[in-house]
This record gives C-alpha cells, sequence and structure tokens, in this order.
C-alpha cells in the first residue's frame, strides 16, 4: 500500500481482503445514479464509483446483498461489483455503499421518450422489433442467471426461468437505449428484498417490503390488496411493455381514462389511482366497460391489435382480463421471455442464439 495514502481516505470491501479503496474527494455524474462519489482500487488503480445504500442494512440483509454480489446477471444490468463501509463522520456510524465500474456504452436516452412518441412505436416499426427482441432476450438472461438457487428449478409455464432475481424497477426512465436499440437496466436496491418461498421454489417480496412507485407496470392485484410482489407481478409488468410496445396504449388505457390528466403531480397520482382500480382490459370482447376504437383517433390502436396472430392476442387477452390480474381464478396466467418471442416469430423477432 502506498504510504502517501491519508488512511482517512481508505475504504475497505466487506466481500474481498483484496478490494481496497481510497476516497478521491471526486463527484462524478453516472448513467443512472446521478452524481456519485469517485473512488479507486489501491491495488489495481481502477477507478470506480458508488453509491449508498439508503436503509440500514443488518448482518441478514448485507449477506443478501453479498450474493447479489457474486452472481451478476445479464450484461444489460448495470450490476454492483462490491459493497463497502464508510464512517460517517456527522454522527460516527458505520454506512454501506455499493461500488459499481465504470461502464463504457454509447449515448442513451430513456424508453420513456420511445414510450411518450407515439409515431416511434407499434408494431409496424422496424425499431419496436428490436426494442421487444432486446427487451425479452435481456430479461429471459436475467431472470436465469440468478442461479445460486438453481437446484430449485420448477417444470411449470414460468417458474423453469425464475431461479432467483425479480428485476421489480418497472419504469420507462430506468430502461436506457442506445443507437442500436440495445437496451441497459439500472440496479434498484429493492432487488434485495427478494425471498424464495421454499414450498414452490419462487421468488417474491413480502408486501411491507415492497416500495414500488405507482405506475402503468404496477400491479393492479398489490395496489387493491396490499399483497406480495409475485412472479405474476414481474411477468405483468414484461407484458405490460410488451404491449405498449405494440400497441401505443397500455392495457387499461380505454375509455374510463378518457380526459384524465397527467400535468400535475396531484394529477398524476389522480390518474393512476383510476388506471389500477379499474384493470379492464381495453380489447376484452366480453366487457366494453374501458373498450375503445369508437373514435377515429383510435383506430391505429384497434388496426394494430387486429393485425396481431390470433395466438398473440389470445396471450396479452389471458394476462390483462380482470378475472386473472386480480387473482379470483384458479389458474394464473403470466408468461415468460421465451413465450412471448415464440410467439412473435411471425414478425421475425427472434431469442438471440445460445440464449
Amino acid at each position: 500500500m502506498d504510504r502517501n495514502v491519508d488512511m482517512n481516505n481508505i475504504l475497505m470491501s466487506i466481500i474481498s481482503a483484496f478490494n481496497i479503496y481510497i476516497n478521491t474527494g471526486e463527484t462524478i455524474d453516472t448513467i443512472s445514479k446521478g452524481r456519485a462519489l469517485k473512488i479507486r482500487h489501491i491495488n489495481t488503480g481502477e477507478y470506480y464509483y458508488c453509491v449508498k445504500l439508503e436503509k440500514p442494512n443488518n448482518e441478514y440483509s448485507l449477506d443478501n446483498w453479498r450474493e447479489i454480489i457474486r452472481h451478476p446477471a445479464d450484461k444489460n444490468f448495470l450490476w454492483p461489483i462490491d459493497i463497502i463501509n464508510v464512517l460517517d463522520k456527522s454522527s460516527m456510524k458505520i454506512c454501506y455503499y455499493l461500488v459499481y465500474p465504470f461502464v463504457v456504452i454509447p449515448s442513451t436516452v430513456p424508453l420513456e421518450s420511445i414510450m411518450s412518441n407515439d409515431n416511434m412505436i407499434g408494431l409496424e416499426k422496424p425499431k419496436v422489433k428490436n426494442l421487444v427482441c432486446n427487451l425479452c432476450t435481456s430479461f429471459y438472461s436475467f431472470y436465469s442467471k440468478g442461479n445460486q438457487h438453481q437446484e430449485d428449478k420448477k417444470d411449470s409455464l414460468y417458474n423453469s426461468e425464475f431461479n432467483h432475481y425479480l428485476y421489480v424497477a418497472w419504469n420507462e426512465k430506468n430502461i436506457l437505449i442506445d443507437s442500436n436499440d440495445n437496451l441497459y437496466m439500472t440496479f434498484n436496491n429493492i432487488m434485495n428484498s427478494v425471498e424464495r418461498d421454499y414450498t414452490t421454489g419462487q421468488p417474491y417480496i413480502k408486501a411491507d417490503k415492497y416500495t414500488g412507485d405507482l405506475s402503468e407496470y404496477y400491479d393492479p392485484y398489490i395496489f387493491a390488496n396490499k399483497g406480495d410482489y409475485t412472479v405474476q407481478s414481474e411477468l405483468y409488468a414484461l407484458a405490460t411493455m410488451i404491449f405498449k410496445l405494440l400497441i401505443g396504449k397500455y392495457p387499461y388505457e380505454g375509455g374510463i381514462m378518457d380526459g384524465a390528466s397527467r400535468s400535475s403531480q396531484t394529477e398524476k397520482k389522480h390518474w393512476y389511482n383510476t388506471y389500477l382500480s379499474h384493470p379492464v382490459f381495453i380489447f376484452d370482447n366480453n366487457d366494453k366497460r374501458n373498450a375503445i376504437g369508437d373514435f377515429k383517433h383510435e383506430q391505429i390502436y384497434t388496426d394494430r391489435w387486429n393485425s396481431l396472430t390470433p395466438k398473440l392476442r389470445n396471450l396479452f387477452e389471458n394476462v390483462f382480463k380482470e378475472n386473472n390480474i386480480m387473482r379470483r381464478n384458479d389458474t394464473v396466467n403470466a408468461y415468460s421471455p421465451r413465450i412471448w418471442l415464440n410467439a412473435l416469430n411471425q414478425f421475425d423477432f427472434k431469442l438471440k442464439q445460445g440464449e
């Protein structure tokens, strides 16, 4: 170790004795975490940045973080590589920070910039084909590589691809796109709250630990019942994102939402409350309360819907029907990334070789 290093600036890893860092005293702009502290690895000279864990962490929680870091997911997920402890000199308490590598990626924009522009989405757009394919491929790999519990795989509709991880951070601001339509998913600290049901083998987050923000991807069942965040919640969010990219509407953004504004925070909260309280699929043939298609400007959405294959329409209907999403049926319909890609083959959506 360099004798000129001020020992007060030394930051120790709680995972590896080899990983010792020095606080450079600088902050930098990061891809997804805003301003963050820049640190340097004493043994390698490489630079990293670190982000404080917002919630207090007991030893059990830190053990979970160690497992997450030791089992990185798909390369498209901006994943931490270490944990360090830092003495907060004002409170004289130990705080913990996640350490991230500097990732060199092309210039990116949030998915929100695409989703908010109806001229850029729809299944007829080549860019959408790329985005849906990359979304499903990345999440297939993500779900499969959380493999610290690989021996617990179950042979069922979606469990076979779920080993441990749930993304949870379903928000169009959290997913970044580069000029080649590659996706980069920002890491969300709530992933640390994932547990496993030892009866079914499924990952889930207990209701009292789930702190997701209201959005179009928020599970209506959790909104109504304050239930656990489950695999169905995760795959509902994935299906919603695919549907929005292909059709240009969210699955419950129908007649009930006509005239609802989101121009202020108060209006936005009311919009989400209304949306999540009325999970009636806009293309439900048996329930027209939230239907679209009566107005000229809605024709493009119905045309896109009608151009889908019967198989693909059936998958969406199975997921988004009110009785399914509110868990009123004995059988739960929720589909993995591979199932969506298999259904999209007619439109030349392909799962990458080797995935």
